[in-house]
């Protein structure tokens, strides 16, 4: 059995500790400190990874809880005085949401600290080559770097990482490389044939050729890493799409009507049928062609809010069921 090699992004650590990401929380770090304890499997933190970890964490944390303090002032002094009870109850569920993200995050800085110091885990360090590799790397424009980031930092941290990485597997001939972030518009991009995003090709032309990108630690986890890896990735990967899609229907109509009300009543009215090469049929019963047509005109904001939802972009599909096999997944 070979090795696989898995490099984590910083946003990844980072949803894990601060729940900001759904399915995202220590449990899924503590899960991956198992499966590295099955020896087919070598981690590997790039310094960079490490530092941002570390600075980030407490950052990000700080506007966490700005932001549930500012709606906690506004409960507190808005909040109808004859509804007391039910204002203490809330103020309560408020604080609660910072103590969770508090307990997590001190799990989660332990659990890190452990894959630091796994046996299986390679700490890419720093030096003046990947400095001046990342640097012209930037100066290329070649990704991840990112125009956007100009002038907000020294060195681009991705092109950093990627450096580092590209560093590692050259000078130790790695066969087999899996990159988990879910940053897709820095390290990926669209492939209109497979339907999904997979790593750029600036990236993907300096290191090994299966290099697998994968925007979710869950799916690593469920894979389970055994080979042949590409190719299970991919297939799963493919199903886990129908699945989460109709996991989430509730959340994404919710997102739908977050953005237009219109839209969410129309698609109310129908409901999810297979996942077929590529993509998802939105189904109406016969009376419903009104709303079938309708929904049509939305397409792209059903497409966007999908993928922000599950993170890969799926085609859907309007259609009439002339059998009306409804499915109610709401």
């Amino acid at each position: 059995m070979g090795i696989i090699h898995i490099a984590i992004d910083t946003n990844i650590y980072l949803f894990c500790a601060l729940l900001t990401k759904n399915q995202h929380n220590p449990g899924i770090l503590e899960e991956f400190v198992d499966l590295l304890d099955r020896n087919n499997v070598t981690l590997l933190v790039p310094e960079v990874v490490e530092i941002e970890f570390y600075r980030k964490l407490d950052e990000v944390f700080e506007e966490i809880k700005a932001g549930i303090n500012s709606y906690k002032k506004i409960f507190r002094d808005e909040f109808p005085p004859y509804l007391n009870e039910d204002k203490q109850k809330m103020l309560g569920e408020i604080d609660g949401l910072i103590k969770t993200r508090v307990k997590s995050l001190g799990k989660a800085k332990i659990l890190f600290e452990r894959l630091l110091s796994h046996a299986n885990t390679r700490r890419l360090e720093l030096t003046e080559t990947t400095m001046l590799n990342a640097f012209k790397r930037e100066l290329r424009g070649i990704k991840p770097y990112n125009r956007k980031n100009e002038g907000k930092k020294k060195v681009d941290y991705d092109c950093l990482i990627v450096e580092l990485i590209i560093k590692y597997c050259k000078e130790n001939d790695i066969d087999e490389l899996i990159i988990c972030t879910d940053n897709i518009s820095d390290f990926a991009e669209y492939n209109e044939e497979t339907k999904r995003h997979e790593l750029h090709s600036d990236i993907l032309k300096d290191l090994p050729k299966g290099t697998i990108l994968c925007t979710k630690l869950t799916e690593l986890l469920k894979v389970g890493l055994t080979p042949p890896e590409k190719e299970k990735l991919i297939l799963i990967d493919k199903e886990f799409d129908s699945i989460r899609i109709q996991g989430h229907w509730n959340l994404i109509l919710e997102q739908i009507k977050g953005k237009s009300k219109t839209l969410n009543a129309l698609l109310c009215e129908g409901y999810l049928g297979d996942l077929k090469d590529g993509k998802i049929a939105i189904k109406f019963p016969e009376d419903r062609r009104f709303h079938k047509e309708m929904s049509e005109r939305f397409k792209v904001m059903v497409e966007e809010t999908i993928q922000e939802v599950i993170g890969n972009r799926i085609d859907v599909n309007f259609v009439l069921d002339e059998k009306n096999e409804s499915r109610n997944f709401t």
